[in-house]
């Protein structure tokens, strides 16, 4: 055999092994693992930095060359990335661990540094803060083969326990959507809280989280999405022995399967090992192939939004690693539609509001208009007392404006008007009741049993936006 012959087999052998995405053949693992406890202004957490000398420990035997941060200010963890992304080549395999503090703001998953203010504004945090779709795709920009993320930092929103304005999402991360060659591990799915420890008396030195995560992480021929299911199983089950709901979520980009130590195992090798479960796939094609009609159809509706859509893919494709995905997608979306009803139900309120405020103003002019002695056909003002004020029994009212007895006239305009509208209206004198300020007239209906004051009052807010009721006896 020639040279040349021999150099295109060679080539072709390393292309070939490159492909089944073995933790040995990586070209270089270099990971980043901070842990933050020692929080100035929002609370402090206990196990964030064992957190993260645990998981430094592990990727170091399992041949990363680790950086470790403890307790970084925002400089500092600046600096720390920073050195990150510059030691990351292409092919390399990226893997970065953070336990502390995270929060949502406007849609974005922001990782705090020990020195963050309690503010009262979201923009200062986005600011201060480090955006974890910010930082993946700094990584992926710098042509890493595979980029591994995991965050436990989805505990509580530390800005609500802080006193202050509430700032970001109540807690938890939300969903993310990461670029091709990522994998993003969370402690928790959208939304949920993840447990720092079980109890005050629990003596691990690692979270719920991390504690499920670390043997997981060196054991051989373990993909990192049975990684990821393990995980997922493990703290569900430890959270709710507190009776705590907390399952971690995952979302995968990469494309067939890594191994963080050892090689996947091939059915010959499950054989001979005895194994009575499936053995893994181990041809990437194969694994993308068994995988196709899940992904096929999660790309069609992942962009469209649509609710219906997303619940229709997880219950069809209830174990593939995007139902999770999907199922956290549905949650942010009904909470989006949720607060848009809610805009717009304060818009229609201040809507009515507005125009209520506007006919008291052309009531006032016409008021005025009539005391100038302008305006013959207005109806003058009512002076006889007997003919414009009744006095009622006692029960609920619905008090639709109450004027000065100096403003009696405005009191019967806007009584002519309801009439005008099918309404039974009445003008009381507030100095006959007990219940009432004295010194004022004001238009009602009633009485009526309270359930029936309410009642009628929704249906009078249509007419008049500062209606409420009151008991008068």
């Amino acid at each position: 055999m020639d040279g040349g012959s021999t150099m295109k087999s060679f080539v072709l052998l390393v292309v070939f092994l490159f492909a089944a995405v073995p933790a040995a053949l990586a070209e270089k693992r270099v990971a980043l693992v901070i842990g933050n406890n020692a929080y100035e202004e929002v609370p402090k957490l206990q196990k964030a930095v064992e957190d993260a000398r645990s998981v430094s420990a592990a990727l170091t035997r399992l041949g990363f060359d680790v950086d470790t941060g403890e307790d970084l200010t925002r400089r500092q963890l600046n600096t720390k990335f920073s050195n990150f992304i510059k030691r990351i080549e292409p092919g390399d395999t990226a893997f970065f661990f953070f336990s502390g503090h995270g929060v949502v703001i406007g849609g974005q998953n922001i990782l705090l540094p020990v020195d963050i203010v309690a503010p009262d504004n979201e923009d200062l945090v986005r600011d201060e803060g480090h955006v974890v779709d910010d930082l993946l795709q700094r990584v992926k920009d710098k042509g890493a083969r595979v980029s591994m993320f995991v965050l436990d930092a989805c505990r509580n929103n530390p800005f609500a326990a802080s006193g202050r304005k509430s700032i970001g999402g109540t807690r938890g991360l939300r969903v993310v959507d990461p670029p091709s060659g990522t994998f993003v591990l969370m402690a928790a799915g959208s939304g949920q809280e993840a447990l720092d420890r079980l109890s005050d008396s629990d003596t691990n030195p690692n979270s719920v989280f991390t504690r499920a995560l670390l043997p997981l992480l060196e054991t051989p021929g373990m993909t990192h999405v049975e990684l990821a299911k393990s995980v997922q199983q493990t703290v569900k089950e430890t959270a709710k022995s507190i009776g705590h709901d907390q399952q971690p979520a995952f979302y995968d980009q990469i494309t067939g399967l890594v191994t963080l130590s050892g090689d996947i195992a091939t059915p010959e090798q499950a054989k001979a090992d005895g194994a009575t479960q499936d053995p893994v796939v181990t041809d990437t094609n194969a694994a993308a192939a068994a995988g196709d009609m899940a992904l096929t159809e999660w790309n069609a509706v992942k962009d469209v939004r649509s609710i219906g859509a997303l619940k229709k893919f997880a219950g069809k494709y209830p174990s593939s690693a995007y139902a999770d995905y999907a199922r956290a997608l549905i949650a942010d979306l009904e909470a989006a539609a949720l607060k848009e009803e809610e805009a717009k139900r304060t818009l229609e309120l201040q809507k009515r509001q507005e125009e209520e405020k506007t006919r008291q103003e052309q009531e006032t002019a016409a008021l005025q208009k009539g005391v100038s002695g302008e305006g013959a056909d207005e109806e003058p003002a009512i002076k006889e007392r007997s003919t414009t004020v009744t006095r009622v029994r006692a029960g609920w009212f619905v008090i639709m404006g109450s004027y000065p007895h100096a403003d009696i006239g405005r009191a019967k305009q806007r009584a002519k008007r309801l009439k005008g509208s099918g309404y039974e209206i009445k003008i009381i004198d507030t100095d006959d009741y007990n219940t009432l300020t004295n010194g004022y007239y004001s238009v009602v209906m009633g009485p009526f049993r309270r359930a029936q004051a309410l009642s009628q009052l929704n249906d009078m807010q249509q007419h008049v936006g500062d209606a409420y009721i009151k008991e008068v006896r």
